[in-house]
């Protein structure tokens, strides 16, 4: 996800070249993509939706 301190619109998924190592990881309980969802512009509710979003 890109921050909307640099100006990205809300919940903007960033491509990744395909050279590139992926790990994706999602969960809900972690504490710290729920507490800092307001910077990507998701709904700390709505935090795994990124991770929906990208494996689809």
């Amino acid at each position: 996800m890109a921050t909307l301190s640099l100006g990205y619109k809300a919940a903007t998924i960033l491509s990744l070249p395909d050279s590139l190592p992926l790990l994706l990881m999602g969960g809900t309980c972690d504490r710290v993509i729920a507490n800092n969802s307001d910077r990507y512009g998701v709904s700390s509710g709505n935090a795994t939706t990124p991770v929906i979003r990208i494996s689809q």
